[in-house]
């Protein structure tokens, strides 16, 4: 199983402010079912997922592990993934076989969902990502004349787009 590649980021140099995510267009009810306690990550490692926001449309996840430290075995319902810290985790499926992810700072992705599985640091950093999951939801995108990135384009990127999600970064000079 390859893991998608992540979208690139500009330079390390500039510095980031936020990251503004933005749901776009309509959530598909797939993407509102939510999944077991036994398999939710927040539920199985609460050490290593800390929930930042949750809401109707949304649940924003902080992941760490440390270099050595693993998770439990958890899946994942679709997701923006964003790297503030990276490093190498060793991705372990329900089969038995493995593959290793190297985390960018500052790399975006969008990934379907995930299969039972957990992961290892084998690498010499801290990991820190964050996780946006959508959820349910109705919601029509910013009119133009409020679309942030419209507004100020000099400041703000759009980094990833599709039909759920829409993830801006802001950098500030």
């Amino acid at each position: 199983m390859k893991r998608p590649r992540p979208l690139r980021t500009p330079s390390a140099k500039r510095r980031t402010a936020m990251i503004v995510i933005a749901m776009a267009l309509v959530v598909t009810p797939a993407v509102a079912i939510g999944q077991s306690a036994d398999t939710d990550p927040v539920s199985v490692s609460p050490d290593k997922f800390k929930v930042l926001l949750e809401n109707v449309y949304v649940r924003v996840v902080e992941y760490a592990l440390g270099p050595g430290e693993r998770d439990e075995w958890h899946t994942h319902p679709p997701k923006v993934s964003y790297v503030l810290n990276g490093g190498m985790l060793r991705i372990t499926l329900a089969d038995s076989s493995s593959f290793d992810s190297e985390e960018k700072a500052g790399d975006v992705a969008w990934m379907n969902t995930l299969p039972l599985h957990f992961a290892r640091n084998v690498g010499a950093t801290p990991v820190r990502i964050v996780l946006v999951e959508p959820k349910n939801g109705d919601f029509p995108p910013a009119p133009g004349e409020q679309d942030p990135a419209a507004v100020n384009p000099s400041s703000i990127t759009v980094k990833l787009e599709n039909d759920l999600v829409r993830v801006m970064e802001a950098v500030l000079p």
